[in-house]
Order: C-alpha cells, then structure tokens, then sequence
C-alpha cells in the first residue's frame, strides 16, 4: 500500500518548489504514477467578514481513481458546536466527476457550486444560490501574490483579494478583505488514523505587503495539552510555510507554537506562535478565534475550521486557522457537545 502523503502530515525542506503553468487544470496524470484510490485533487477558496464574525470554507476534494469528488460552501457566523449548525452548508460528498467535465477551472455542479477562472491563476470568480434559504454569493478573487510552491511542486497558496456580496439567511453583506487560497494534486491522503497530535493550517493577510502561512503542529517544550499523551520529536512540528514580508516572499525555517482549547469543544481558542523565517527573523504572532465550525472531511478527522484576528508587530488581520484533530487526539480529550 502506498504512504500516506498527506501534505499536513509530512516534513519538507525549506525552499519553495516550482510553479507551473497547467498546474490550475485536473492533474490526471497521477492517475498512472499514483494508482491508489485515496489519489486527491482539492481546490480551496475562503472569504472573511471579520466584523460580523462571518467565515467561509469553499472546498473541492476531488477522488480521480475513484471518479468522485465532495464539494460545496460552508458559511457561518460565530461559534458554532456542528457543521450543520452554520447558516450555509451544502457541502456535497459524493458528486460523479462528471460534473466537472474534465475542468476544475470553469464548472457548476448541481447544488450550484461554481468556479470560473477568469484570468489563468489570478482571477477567478466563484458563486452559489440557494434561493429557498436565501444564501447566494457572488465573488471575484484577484491575486496579489505569485502562488507559494511547496518543495514537492503538487501543493500552493495564494494571497487573493476578495470582493463581492454575500446573502447569508435573508441577510445582505458586502465582502471584501483577503483569502489565501490554495490548491494541491498527486497525493495520495489515505483515511489511516493518526497517532499523533493535530496539525494545523494557519494564514493570515496584515496586507498586501505582510503575510504568512504555516502548517505546524504544537511545540512539546510550550506545555501542549497532549504532552502526556504523544512523544513528538521538536525537529518535526514545522511541515511548511512562508511568509511576505515588505512585499517579499521568504520560507519559515521553524514555528514554536502553543494552541489554547475550549474545554468544552476541544476546538482552538488561541494560538500564540513564534515564527523564524530563513533570513534570521523572528516575528511574535498571536490569534484569537472570532467563529469556528468543526467539519468532518472523513468519518475519522474532525477538522475545526476557524475565522481568527491575528496580531504581530502592531498590525492587526484575520485569516484562517484549520487544525485537523484525528481519533486519538479527540479519545484522549473528548468534547463533551
């Protein structure tokens, strides 16, 4: 059986990997290189109302060996205890790939999910409308930033300007602020449970001029809540990230990071983190979650998918934290909702 690739799992080198042009079209030539069936494609997008405390997670995962995919919008406001909770959830997870008809830059799928690449990898427009729950979006995303290429050249970011309108419930909001997209392909992420702690995806967007994204998991000598349960060597709690810093690119070497928890959800309340890029700098970065709603992207990961307002050096801007918490951890210290 084929490892586990999960990008959140691994450790990789600090240097960026290679952009391509192409790399926004289905990959279907992992099909041959990568026959397993736990072979995914995923394409994210997000957008924030930070003073509202509205947060969105609009996510394809796509299943080529398998020809299927799950996907759609989840939009919430505030803290919610269930996906099911959030104002709009409409993520499909068994979809035929036929619905994408070979594209994943120009589709719409049957619960009206849709994307639109407007401009090859810089501008895309994406929109949904559920008229009997009076939820609609209608959004541009513009990119201010080059894709950030992890070392294995099969998973990026991308800070993207959002601008748009949101109808959430009946109630009309403007969008506009930042997301850090992301997209990734030619991995095989199986459903093997994890006996470790959980990993998470951080990202912030101060401005077009300062930013940052980290996939990491907590430091053993910050006191994590797991310490008396998982051995975890501190050499291996950095996966990946980067920052912009004065409007240039540069990889994080490593992240110290500590992860506060509701006592009741066991979903994260805080994250303070110490971040050292590879030119020797070190930024003190804090994060508080406004709004959080667990999703289940399997049966056995819950994935607490979070709206947080970051501050470091006296700027202050929001952005996501997404921390996948697998069956060990949550055994170890079960939410009590």
């Amino acid at each position: 059986m084929t490892k586990n690739e999960a990008y959140f799992i691994q450790n990789f080198a600090s240097e960026f990997g290679t952009y391509r042009n192409g790399d926004e079209q289905m990959q279907l030539q992992y099909r041959e290189t990568q026959p397993h069936y736990a072979l995914t494609e995923t394409q994210f997008f997000g957008f924030t109302i930070p003073e509202h405390d509205i947060h969105a997670f609009l996510y394809l995962w796509y299943h080529p060996n398998l020809n299927v995919l799950g996907a759609g919008p989840i939009v919430f406001q505030g803290k919610k205890a269930s996906q099911l909770s959030a104002e709009l959830f409409d993520y499909r997870c068994y979809l035929p790939d036929s619905q994408l008809k070979g594209d994943l830059t120009n589709f719409r799928l049957d619960n009206s999910y849709q994307v639109e690449m407007l401009e090859p990898g810089r501008k895309f427009r994406l929109r949904y409308d559920d008229p009997s729950r009076q939820n609609r979006y209608d959004l541009e995303y513009t990119a201010i930033s080059d894709a950030m290429m992890w070392p294995s050249s099969r998973h990026y970011e991308q800070v993207m300007k959002v601008e748009g309108e949101l109808l959430l419930r009946g109630a009309r909001y403007d969008v506009g602020g930042y997301n850090i997209r992301d997209r990734s392909w030619g991995e095989a992420r199986l459903e093997d449970p994890n006996p470790g702690p959980p990993a998470c995806w951080m990202t912030c967007t101060f401005g077009e001029d300062f930013a940052f994204n980290i996939t990491a998991i907590d430091h053993p000598d910050r006191d994590p809540l797991w310490k008396d349960v998982f051995a975890v060597d501190p050499a291996n709690v950095s996966k990946f990230g980067w920052m912009i810093v004065d409007g240039e690119p540069v990889v994080i070497e490593r992240t110290v990071k500590h992860t506060r928890y509701d006592p009741h959800t066991r979903m994260p309340e805080r994250v303070e983190m110490d971040i050292y890029d590879t030119k020797g700098r070190h930024f003190a970065i804090t994060g508080t979650v406004q709004a959080v709603v667990p999703f289940y992207t399997w049966h056995n990961l819950r994935v607490p998918i979070c709206l947080a307002r970051w501050e470091c050096n006296g700027r202050v801007g929001h952005g996501d934290i997404q921390e996948a918490q697998w069956t060990d951890f949550l055994h170890a210290f079960p939410p009590s909702v």
